[in-house]
């Protein structure tokens, strides 16, 4: 009795470490993938900055061509509105 008394102990022993490293190891997991997705996030943002930069600069020079096209058109008009001499 005594024997399986210390075998079962072994046993509970046994098992509540393999319970303990498998605690460890699924928090270990857990740290490391939370790293792995801040990265991957921070990197995201990055590409989604560098997209919306780009962007609105494609964004900035349609308008300024726009807006030289305008007075250029505006131009035009004076000149031909203009009395000849």
């Amino acid at each position: 009795r005594t024997k399986e008394r210390i075998k079962a102990q072994e046993k509970e022993e046994i098992t509540a470490a393999a319970a303990k490293a498998d605690k460890k190891k699924l928090k270990l997991n857990t740290k490391l993938l939370r790293e792995k997705t801040t990265v991957e996030n921070k990197e995201k943002a990055k590409k989604k900055r560098k997209e919306v930069a780009a962007k609105k600069a494609l964004e900035k020079e349609a308008k300024a061509a726009k807006k030289t096209a305008a007075k250029a058109l505006k131009d035009a008009q004076k000149v031909s509105k203009s009395p000849k001499q």
